[in-house]
């Protein structure tokens, strides 16, 4: 067995004491973005590096994040973790971390902007998009609690780091997808194992809707929200020798679907590439409008 959490990796016999978790709630009301119910949902601050950056810990737009209980979990196919490859049907022990609710949305993005933490160079705008499906300054759009999409991985890891947090591991994402608060369920969607509708999941839009539009239907047990559809998520990765040594993206995106001009609707969202352990490779400096991401702590 393996113990991992928080981008470390013990290996060997495996003793795990878990103390008791405090975390302090933020002074002030809560933003119509973070709104929303499920899970064991804990308002943190903005971390050191917001700080730093002269923003206030209210004002540096993390949003709320999710305790995510320490456990075991089996994999179910390789995993690229910080310092290691392991393989499927691993058994390993992952310890408690925090997850946001939501993947990081534009209005919050913006904040990193405008502390300059956040680097121009990682993120594409909506006049840079031939689609016109980035959603960051886009002067139509009304909503900005909308995924930021169009960001690469050195953008969002950029954004992580501003609020004191990380990208999330890929088995720390897949174990977080299920998890009911005593142990991961291994469903093959967050919800369940069900087919994908459009009460559950933006799967074939081809375009991203806010967070929350699929609440709770399509929510995983403790309440983490568009883990499947809307955009695909970056995940932590570390050059180590590998068959793939590019980032991994999770979740899915609202062009999941997507079988020409028409899609292909309903009927075959058996066939979607939205379950938890879908996988896409890409290059860390790509910027796509499906890809986006959520922070860890």
């Amino acid at each position: 067995m393996y113990a991992l959490g928080g981008g470390k990796i013990c290996l060997g016999v495996l003793s795990i004491s878990i103390g008791s978790l405090l975390f302090i709630a933020c002074g002030g009301s809560e933003s119509e973005e973070d709104e929303g119910g499920g899970g064991l949902v804990v308002q943190q601050d903005a971390g050191h590096s917001a700080a730093d950056a002269g923003v206030s810990e209210d004002d540096a737009g993390g949003g709320e994040f999710i305790s995510i209980p320490a456990g075991s979990y089996v994999l179910s196919h390789d995993v690229n973790a910080t310092s290691q490859v392991f393989h499927a049907g691993d058994t390993v022990s992952v310890q408690a971390f925090l997850l946001q609710k939501t993947p990081v949305t534009v209005a919050q993005f913006e904040k990193c902007v405008a502390a300059r933490a956040c680097t121009r160079s990682h993120y594409k705008t909506r006049s840079e998009d031939l689609y016109e499906s980035c959603n960051y300054d886009c002067a139509k759009c009304k909503n900005k609690n909308h995924p930021m999409n169009c960001v690469d991985w050195y953008g969002a890891n950029e954004y992580c780091e501003w609020i004191g947090g990380r990208l999330p591991e890929e088995y720390e994402w897949e174990y977080a997808a299920t998890h009911n608060g005593t142990q991961p369920l291994n469903t093959k969607y967050p919800w369940g194992d069900s087919n994908p509708d459009t009460a559950k999941a933006n799967f074939d839009l081809r375009e991203t809707t806010a967070v929350g539009k699929y609440s709770p239907a399509g929510d995983s047990p403790l309440g983490l929200v568009d883990m499947s559809g809307n955009v695909q998520e970056w995940t932590h990765f570390e050059k180590i020798p590998y068959t793939e040594k590019i980032p991994r993206l999770k979740g899915g995106s609202a062009w999941s679907n997507y079988f020409g001009e028409d899609g292909c609707g309903e009927h075959c969202a058996k066939d979607l590439d939205i379950t938890n352990h879908s996988t896409n490779y890409n290059d860390p400096s790509r910027m796509e409008r499906s890809f986006g991401f959520r922070c860890a702590k």
